[in-house]
């Protein structure tokens, strides 16, 4: 019976699921990120955190929400910051654009 995926492998998995998340969906409240990924609330926070340390994602306080109790924090994608070129290659034309992460053309 071959080993299960160690710690530092489900970690990795966890943080590529909330980036992807992220970049898919665009900013999303923790809350959301919890029930999206079925990952408990500190999870979140501490895969957050390092998403964040690293320049990929800030997060920030809510819009107003209209919802009693305290808001959720939002996790944002930094486009600025993490961008891709992108081509397209068409029989008539060239295009190019620069893309930052959440799908953002700069």
């Amino acid at each position: 019976m071959p080993p299960g995926p160690s710690q530092d492998e489900i970690r990795r998995q966890n943080l590529g699921a909330l980036l992807r998340h992220v970049h898919v969906h665009g900013a999303t409240s923790r809350a959301e990120l919890t029930t999206a990924l079925g990952l408990n609330r500190s999870t979140i926070g501490a895969l957050t955190a390092d998403l964040a340390q690293a320049g990929l994602v800030s997060e920030g306080a809510p819009k107003e929400t209209g919802r009693a109790g305290r808001p959720s924090p939002v996790v944002r994608p930094e486009s600025n910051r993490i961008h891709a070129y992108a081509y397209s290659i068409e029989v008539d034309r060239l295009r190019a654009a620069r893309v930052g992460l959440g799908g953002v053309v700069l």
